[in-house]
């Protein structure tokens, strides 16, 4: 899948997001920010789930999005266990960066398609 592909995978999940009109306009750097704050507290709240701490105490909590995402991802996934035989200290940051500066432009660019729209036009 191309950073462009994704990001209009981002754009559409933005759109039906907002259309839910439960709030205030979010835009894809939030959605994908909120996704992937999720996703960590899954993957923190799997690890827990396999590994409880010792010592008694009450059972760990987890967040109930975390149940559900663990639920849809599988708790064996490499979402949460990460790929067998790669070294992550190996992977380049360079293609992160990449789509956080794609969704950045598009971000700024959305958001003066948004304000062009509000304003009044030059010849009314």
């Amino acid at each position: 899948m191309t950073n462009k592909n994704k990001l209009a995978a981002w754009k559409s999940i933005t759109e039906a997001i907002n259309d839910l009109g439960d709030g205030g306009i979010r835009t894809v750097e939030e959605c994908r920010k909120k996704w992937k704050d999720l996703l960590s507290r899954a993957k923190k709240d799997a690890s827990v789930l396999k590994n409880p701490p010792t010592g008694g105490g009450p059972a760990p909590k987890t967040s109930p999005y975390s149940d559900i995402i663990i639920a849809i991802f599988g708790e064996d996934s490499p979402n949460f266990t990460g790929l067998s035989g790669i070294d992550s200290s190996e992977l380049s940051t360079s293609t992160c960066e990449e789509v956080d500066a794609d969704v950045s432009a598009v971000t700024i660019s959305d958001s003066e398609d948004r304000r062009e729209e509000g304003s009044p036009s030059p010849s009314a």
